[in-house]
């Protein structure tokens, strides 16, 4: 059971970018900073996911001490780490964690446990019962990106019919390394938008209800449910639980990790289902022949990456939300 629950925290979604090319540490611009002046840099606006692996850790126990602790949830919040693969096994070891035909790779990771809506025994105010839910946690996501280093990358091996060394290189230019990271980047961006969106949403709801004074009714059970009212009416309407008791089933069919239909489904899918059908899919094209070997090089194909921006992309897939009808 207790490995179930580990393996279950860190289920993920995987998102990738194609080609049709024939079959860490977070990048950093020089040396990794010192925690002291990563710090200074996170609390001047620095992205802390540009930070390496070990400055990370470093500035986070530095962070906590300088600036306390919710500067330190931004940071954890903010940070993804980035694995720029270098030549000439790069683009094999992507493809490897990502499948057939990558050229980079974003994975996506998160406790599935969504915020819930979960009412506290009633209290006595003045005569009257009174309910205020619980305070709910947050889960975070955090980013693993996997994108090839410039050079030449070794994509195929093989012999001519005589027995010669015959290979497929694709030469990653510095433009096209740094055009394919920020394909990985606008998945990133897409995902955490449809995470603040809902689960984020959801969370602050219910969070501002349980700092706030109760709601008061006569009995328990019409406190229960004028709270719970209370919490339905203060979300979107494609996030809207059906039924009028809080249930725990009403509220993973509207925001849950494991319902294919939910909002948060729905909205952290639509990175891959648009920008994975062609906006990310370059060429490779064979620039020249070395001996046997044929270098291509990446070259645009199909690929739209920079057009359309994840704040529009995930606004026209919110408005596609269905809205929930409530029963009961």
């Amino acid at each position: 059971m207790a490995a179930r629950r580990a393996a279950r925290l860190r289920r993920r979604h995987d998102d990738w970018e194609t080609s049709d090319v024939p079959n860490g540490s977070v990048r950093p611009a020089s040396r990794s900073p010192s925690a002291g002046a990563a710090v200074s840099a996170v609390l001047d606006g620095l992205d802390p996911g540009r930070l390496d692996v070990s400055a990370r850790a470093a500035t986070l126990t530095r962070l906590g001490s300088t600036a306390g602790n919710a500067a330190t949830a931004g940071l954890v919040s903010r940070v993804r780490t980035d694995y720029p693969l270098g030549p000439p096994d790069g683009v094999r070891e992507i493809r490897r964690i990502g499948g057939s035909g990558t050229l980079g790779h974003t994975r996506s990771l998160i406790d599935p446990s969504p915020p819930l809506f979960r009412p506290r025994p009633a209290e006595s105010v003045n005569g009257r019962a009174a309910v205020r839910p619980s305070r709910t946690r947050l889960p975070e996501m955090d980013f693993e990106v996997r994108y090839p280093a410039p050079g030449p990358h070794l994509m195929y091996e093989g012999t001519t019919s005589s027995g010669q060394p015959a290979r497929t290189w694709l030469d990653v230019s510095d433009d096209w390394s740094g055009t394919i990271l920020r394909g990985e980047e606008e998945h990133v961006a897409d995902q955490s938008i449809a995470w603040r969106d809902t689960w984020e949403r959801i969370a602050g709801a219910i969070n501002e209800m349980a700092d706030a004074p109760p709601v008061c009714r006569a009995t328990p059970e019409e406190a229960t449910r004028a709270a719970w009212e209370q919490f339905v009416a203060a979300v979107p309407a494609p996030l809207r639980p059906v039924g009028a008791e809080p249930t725990e089933a009403a509220q993973l069919d509207a925001w849950g990790f494991d319902q294919e239909t939910s909002a948060f489904r729905v909205l952290v899918g639509e990175s891959k289902r648009a920008r994975d059908n062609g906006w990310h899919t370059t060429s490779a094209e064979l620039d020249h022949m070395d001996g046997a070997d044929e270098v291509r090089t990446v070259e645009r194909g199909s690929s739209r990456i920079g057009e359309t921006k994840p704040e529009d992309l995930m606004r026209a897939a919110w408005l596609r939300l269905p809205v929930r009808r409530r029963r009961g």
